[in-house]
């Protein structure tokens, strides 16, 4: 399948963003192009340095490079928040104390809780991620969320589109949880990965009980 050449590039970066290193082969399987073209891309992603690698020595066979993006990859993907946000924060946390940056942000979930709440309307759960996940993509968080063997849903952030403020600050990340529970009534949503940890990636386990497959 042909791909033109810019479309293939940033297919490439953000399936390594999402799955945290992966071979030339396994690139090209998921590309559904040759391995010899995936090469030719990662080479390039490494002139820029926006690629690196690691060898997995296996028992049998020759060694195998896995392909991560660098922290220099990290401006290819959408980040709404700046060196300002974080002094203006700062700022009013100085001026008028924690608890005015708490209610800064809960008034912040309020509203958000509210608009998503009304589009979310009549939605069964699973339509409700839909929702969730097409909102937080369009705020360049790179979400996915899938259904798990035992019948749970994992929701995933692949990027964090407020990590200069949430290395700062712990609000963004406790309004997140808050409004993914306001969203998603009838279940326990908790976080079981986070990116402030070190980790590439947010993800939180949706468990749901014996009814709540739909929500009015």
């Amino acid at each position: 399948m042909d791909r033109p050449h810019g479309s293939t590039r940033r297919t490439i970066i953000e399936s390594l963003k999402r799955q945290n290193g992966l071979t030339a082969n396994e690139l090209a399987g998921m590309l559904d192009i040759t391995s010899m073209a995936v090469r030719k891309h990662l080479t390039q992603l490494e002139a820029e340095e926006l690629i690196t690698s690691t060898v997995e020595r296996r028992p049998v066979g020759r060694p195998v490079n896995h392909f991560h993006l660098t922290e220099a990859a990290e401006r290819l993907f959408p980040n709404t928040s700046d060196r300002l946000t974080v002094e203006l924060l700062t700022d009013l946390r100085i001026l008028s104390g924690e608890e005015t940056v708490d209610r800064l942000f809960e008034r912040r979930t309020d509203r958000l809780a509210e608009e998503l709440n009304a589009a979310m309307e009549g939605q069964t759960l699973e339509a409700r991620l839909e929702t969730l996940k097409a909102h937080l993509d369009k705020n360049g968080y790179l979400a996915a969320w899938e259904k798990t063997p035992e019948g749970d849903y994992l929701l995933k952030e692949f990027h964090c589109a407020v990590s200069s403020v949430a290395q700062t600050f712990t609000q963004p990340c406790v309004s997140e949880l808050d409004l993914f529970r306001r969203l998603l009534p009838g279940v326990s949503v908790t976080r079981e990965h986070h990116m402030t940890d070190g980790e590439h990636l947010c993800c939180y386990r949706i468990r749901v009980s014996e009814a709540a497959t739909a929500v009015s």
